[in-house]
């Protein structure tokens, strides 16, 4: 049998879907997104920020 490549093309969509399907995923944890006020002047603030990553 002679694949035309439309016909291969549809045969790896539905072999890439089926696979897709196939695999489950976990739900990512829902992370609390937290916002941090920095505030002062600008040198202040950058001693804040940097103290943050150290």
């Amino acid at each position: 049998m002679s694949l035309s490549r439309r016909r291969f093309l549809q045969s790896t969509a539905v072999g890439a879907a089926a696979l897709g399907l196939g695999a489950r995923q976990e739900s990512a944890p829902n992370l609390e997104h937290t916002i941090t006020t920095i505030s002062g002047k600008p040198r202040e603030r950058g001693r804040q920020y940097g103290a943050q990553f150290k």
